[in-house]
């Protein structure tokens, strides 16, 4: 077993809602961990707004990621639908 001495704190965070965030911890964060985060495309500003008001550093990489996450889920959004579609054309 390795110990390395970290420490982690996980709390809800609404995306656009991160005054609370930053009033509890004066610093900015090195990494946000996130997952099944963006349900509809209005989220995606909330979402951009508070990883660059939350993540320090250069942010370039990090929107890129972030980018690139959001094409990927809308792209299998995309193909969900069209499979509902065609699964339903079939039966009729």
């Amino acid at each position: 077993m390795v110990e390395n001495f970290c420490s982690f704190e996980t709390s809800y965070l609404y995306w656009g809602d991160y005054e609370d965030v930053l009033s509890c911890n004066p610093g900015k964060f090195d990494v946000i961990f996130a997952a099944d985060v963006i349900y509809e495309e209005c989220q995606v500003d909330p979402l951009l707004d508070t990883v660059a008001a939350l993540l320090k550093g250069d942010l370039t990489v990090a929107m890129v990621i972030v980018v690139v996450i959001l094409l990927i889920v809308l792209a299998a959004v995309a193909v969900l639908v069209a499979v509902v579609v065609v699964s339903v054309l079939m039966v009729l």
